[in-house]
């Protein structure tokens, strides 16, 4: 029958750290294999005659009960547990860790623990909890990064589109090159970018991408996207040297290196208000003083929108210019107002270009309450629309409002040339024209003819 130390010298051999307790929870014997942990600890000097439970940390405490608690259920039968309990150092550094399970020697004698040491797996763990913090901290910066090229690809002017693999298939486009190529996305999945030309320029699509890839120099060639006449000239620029390397497709007009970005610039730093828009009226661009005019924040806060919700009344002046445009592909010192987001409207003059490739319009907005002042005849002269305009809205507006604002302009033409032929005499103008004092002051207030001092009397 063994002994309680050679129990004790059995178990010291088989684990790191074994304790023999007395039923007080009290240390009676300290012995181990692992040299290291019990210099660690210093079970050697201070463990006898301490109570097991002073010895572990705060948190440890209910654990070392609940292992005594352990040891009297292996009485009946019951298997050893194992639990997690850490020791304080017994110089700075981490808490110890050492995994435990108690069981009793003999009835009514002392409880051997047995530990094993965790510093190792501790150490791992940390390892990995810091190696999943750095790849969360790196997958946040990469994030980031892709928020910043994706933001940026998709604000480049130019269009612009990303091929991938052997068949050179489309991996992004941004928002001009979707416009361009008439895509919308890639949802439909990945396609071939020899399928966004027209058939004729696809072969020396396919040798200009070859080419870049083999030789790393830029490759261009002009190709009309496909279901259009007005070819682009493509550069082609591919990352590296392997048959399915990532490559650069960039369009512009063959007219565009660096003409087109000055004309960009112009237009941008130009007194009127440019807007270019898409065949439906949409806007695609819209310079500096185009939003000045229509009191938004910037000129991309108009991108998307309908040209008609700053441009023309009625409703009906963007049909007008539009079907103006589709039959003659110009229009010009067509008569209108700009309405702003704050209230303010303003007379202005459209000159109107659609593009040659039937992609849309070009719009120069000019405001006209800032030129030399005209003359009350002249003015009247101007009044109102044109024959030529007005044939243009039959159809479109009904004959009751075409009479109404022909008649209105008439009426202020009449006002104006006898104000003109009176010297501004309101009591004068009054007797040519066959009107009371009273009903020239009200059509005067009417029309906006008050003098500049709010005078209205003769």
């Amino acid at each position: 029958m063994l002994t309680d130390k050679d129990a004790l010298r059995l178990a010291a051999g088989a684990c790191d750290l074994t304790l023999v307790v007395d039923r007080t929870g009290t240390i009676r014997e300290v012995a181990g294999g692992n040299p290291e942990l019990l210099a660690a600890l210093g079970a050697g000097g201070r463990f006898a005659g301490k109570k097991w439970i002073d010895l572990v940390v705060p948190d440890g405490r209910p654990k070392i009960a609940a292992l005594l608690a352990d040891a009297e259920e292996c009485k009946a039968g019951k298997p050893a547990r194992w639990r997690h309990v850490n020791y304080a150092p017994r110089r700075r550094g981490p808490d110890i860790p050492v995994l435990h399970a108690a069981v009793p020697l003999h009835a009514g004698g002392p409880i051997v623990v047995f530990g094993r040491d965790l510093r190792t797996v501790a150490a791992l763990q940390q390892r990995l909890t810091d190696a999943q913090f750095s790849f969360e901290a790196e997958m946040a910066r990469v994030r980031e990064a892709e928020q910043r090229y994706r933001a940026l690809f998709q604000a480049l002017p130019e269009p612009t589109l990303i091929l991938d693999g052997r068949d050179a298939r489309v991996a992004d486009a941004n928002l001009a090159a979707q416009a361009a190529f008439d895509i919308s996305g890639l949802r439909g999945g990945a396609r071939p970018a020899t399928d966004l030309v027209a058939p004729a320029a696809r072969k020396a699509l396919e040798l200009a991408i070859s080419a870049a890839r083999s030789s790393r120099r830029e490759e261009s060639l002009d190709a009309a996207p496909a279901g259009r006449k007005a070819p682009l000239r493509l550069s082609v620029m591919s990352a590296g040297q392997a048959a399915d390397a990532p490559v650069f497709l960039r369009a512009a007009s063959p007219i565009r290196e660096g003409g087109m970005a000055v004309a960009d610039a112009l237009a941008e730093l130009a007194p009127d208000a440019m807007v270019a828009t898409g065949p439906d009226g949409g806007i695609r661009y819209a310079n500096r003083a185009f939003a000045e005019m229509a009191q938004i924040g910037g000129s991309e806060h108009a991108a998307g929108e309908p040209v008609e919700r700053w441009l023309g009344r009625d409703g009906v002046d963007i049909d007008v210019l539009l079907a103006n445009l589709r039959q003659r592909g110009a229009v010009r010192h067509y008569g209108t107002v700009m309405r702003g987001e704050r209230g303010a409207m303003r007379d202005v003059e459209v000159n109107a270009l659609a593009r040659a490739d039937g992609t849309g319009h070009v719009f120069v907005v000019r405001a006209v309450e800032g030129r030399i002042a005209p003359t009350h005849a002249e003015r009247g002269r101007d009044a109102g629309r044109t024959p030529a305009q007005l044939a243009e809205l039959i159809g479109r507006v009904s004959l009751k409002d075409l009479v109404r604002e022909s008649t209105d302009a008439i009426e202020r033409m009449c006002i104006e040339a006898a104000l003109e032929l009176t010297g501004d005499n309101r009591a004068s103008a009054a007797e040519m024209l066959g009107l009371s004092r009273q009903s020239l002051y009200v059509k005067l207030r009417r029309f906006d003819l008050v003098g500049a001092d709010g005078r209205d009397d003769g």
